[in-house]
């Protein structure tokens, strides 16, 4: 099946869009990205090959679709750079190749952020460009070790609406050996909760084994209620610069990473 690149003028960069927390490429490594789109100024370009990289170390790898590339990659809280792509010298087989490969290594090499939302990598390249890479089969990692820890519950919503939190809830992650299998703890400010969640692609499950018993006011055990109903259903992680979000059809809890404060 041959792919087809969107190009347009008119898709312009997100104001609102933030890069995902990772000064070291954490979630990004060991997975083989496949580009399914791309936005420039020219025209549109067909894919007889797509192309794909790879973050291994400090350094991205990859193919063009007609040669291999490598370069130097700086991923910081709110950027992404490439040094100089150093790439194989293989002539194109044909003008679309030629045209594809040409696209695509002027995009990289202008590359100034980007952004992961469970399995698809975006790449913002200068004022308009834009580089989409989904994760290839199940190699994407949704929750990498740079999300071990605990997060405060910034916001919280239900089908009914935003939730007013009246005491401080949290969700702690403990990763475990098992890529496929984490463990969690949640104060909801009430009760504290303990389980398990499995991803599949995108999407979290999270699986509660066992609970506290404290018996709370009206206010609390509502909080408490709204919270664990969203937890109870599938939820797509969405990261970004300081945040993570956990939505469904039954809600959506944001949340802030607990900073841990520094001995003096």
């Amino acid at each position: 099946m041959r792919h087809f690149l969107l190009v347009s003028m008119l898709l312009a960069v997100p104001r609102s869009v933030q890069a995902v927390s990772s000064s070291n490429a954490s979630g990004l490594k060991g997975v083989t990205w496949e580009l399914t789109g791309m936005v420039t100024t020219d025209r549109p370009i067909v894919l007889a090959q797509v192309p794909t990289m790879k973050f291994e170390g400090t350094r991205v790898v990859g193919q063009t679709g007609c040669n291999t590339f490598s370069a130097r990659a700086s991923v910081l809280t709110q950027s992404m750079t490439f040094g100089p792509l150093f790439q194989s010298r293989r002539a194109c087989t044909d003008a679309e190749r030629t045209a594809q490969e040409e696209g695509f290594l002027n995009l990289m090499q202008q590359v100034i952020r980007y952004e992961l939302k469970g399995t698809t990598l975006t790449l913002f390249s200068g004022k308009a460009g834009r580089l989409v890479f989904r994760a290839s089969g199940n190699s994407a990692a949704i929750l990498p070790p740079d999300l071990q820890g605990e997060w405060t519950v910034a916001r919280l919503k239900t089908q009914g609406g935003a939730v007013a939190l009246s005491a401080p809830a949290s969700l702690n992650f403990m990763m475990s050996t098992d890529r496929n299998l984490r463990q969690f703890s949640a104060a909801t400010g009430c009760n504290r909760v303990f389980g398990s969640l499995q991803q599949s692609g995108p999407v979290v499950t999270f699986t509660t084994s066992g609970t506290t018993r404290l018996t709370c006011d009206v206010a609390l055990t509502a909080q408490e209620g709204a919270l664990t109903e969203v937890l109870n259903s599938p939820l797509t992680i969405t990261r970004t610069a300081q945040n993570l979000v956990l939505s469904s059809t039954a809600g959506e809890i944001h949340l802030l990473r607990r900073e841990v404060a520094k001995k003096p």
